[in-house]
């Protein structure tokens, strides 16, 4: 694990009042990580980009399983989706406008800090 690596226990849900009815006020958990950018399928030229999320933090990103997720690439804001991995692992789907926007492109490394959307 880099220093890099981690999870935060939470952050407040943006734009909620901590006193407010269930689901503002709560904490998410985020989760750090450095990983290679790479295609979705190696053998197709272009397509989806994907950084594979490190095993030991899905559990606390909230499970295997499709979600929405939000945060920072490299320190530029980000939203994009997880997606199931054959052979169990998981990933988050990275677009061209995002690689842009943390000047990156495929084959480079990159820093993420994503917890799950709130909407």
């Amino acid at each position: 694990m880099d220093r890099y690596e981690g999870w935060t226990p939470g952050h407040p849900v943006a734009g909620c009042a901590p006193t407010a009815a269930f689901g503002c006020g709560t904490l998410l958990p985020m989760v750090n990580f450095s990983g290679r950018v790479r295609r979705w399928r190696e053998d197709q030229p272009g397509g989806l980009a994907v950084v594979d999320i490190p095993e030991h933090l899905v559990a606390h990103l909230g499970g295997r399983r499709q979600m929405r997720v939000s945060g920072s690439l490299n320190d530029a804001a980000f939203t994009g989706s997880t997606m199931l991995v054959a052979g169990g692992g998981l990933c988050v789907g990275v677009s061209k406008t995002a690689l842009k926007s943390a000047n990156a492109s495929v084959g480079d490394e990159v820093r993420l800090s994503i917890a799950a959307a709130t909407s």
